[in-house]
């Protein structure tokens, strides 16, 4: 029973154990890396992905953000585009049901240069 005690406490040194140089490894260093693959972070900091893990949960990453940022950044170009098609419309087609919340959202934040520049301009009174 003694030696299962023993090799029990061994096994959980071994598990939390790094290397002197990559306990060194700050937040602000993972965190300029959260943009590549956490096998590619790893391979860059000359660690396996075991111990890139584990320095990652000392800092309260629980998971590697890498591909929830990549969604985010689809899903803001995806938006971007999305509002240019809308701006657009707005510009070309006055009458659209949208376009006409494009066009006061345009002239609420001062953006009216573009929709301004195809109106016809106000008759005089």
């Amino acid at each position: 029973h003694e030696s299962h005690t023993k090799l029990k406490a061994t096994h959980h040194l071994s598990s939390t154990y790094l290397p002197m140089s990559h306990q060194d490894i700050t937040m602000e260093r993972l965190s300029s890396l959260f943009h590549l693959p956490e096998k590619a972070v790893a391979q860059e900091l000359g660690m396996c992905l075991t111990s890139l893990k584990k320095i990652a949960r000392r800092h309260g990453i629980t998971r590697w953000p890498y591909r929830k940022l990549q969604s985010l950044k689809r899903t803001m170009e995806k938006l971007g585009e999305d509002q240019t098609s809308l701006s657009n419309i707005a510009v070309c087609m006055p009458n659209f049901p949208g376009a006409a919340i494009e066009a006061h959202r345009d002239t609420q934040f001062g953006h009216d240069d573009a929709a301004a520049a195809h109106r016809k301009p106000a008759a005089p009174a």
